[in-house]
């Protein structure tokens, strides 16, 4: 496999399907798949404006775009 794709979003939590389970540990979980793989290019897109100083409830969504920044797979 030469490329990941995560392209996540959730519009409300249901049972396990939690924003941080989403978000947060699926991304982690994604992210050492590839690396045990050995992926070449991995690619993670979040939206709803989430980030350090977004304006959004939805913050879940910003700490795994830094831990995809912090991952080599070179």
């Amino acid at each position: 496999m030469d490329t990941i794709i995560r392209l996540v979003g959730i519009i409300r939590e249901k049972g396990q399907a939690t924003f941080e389970h989403i978000h947060v540990e699926g991304t982690r979980d994604t992210i050492e798949a590839a690396t045990a793989q050995v992926v070449g290019r991995f690619t993670y897109q979040s939206a709803l404006g989430a980030g350090p100083d977004g304006r959004t409830e939805y913050q879940t969504a910003s700490p795994p775009e830094t831990s995809t920044r912090e991952t080599r797979h070179d």
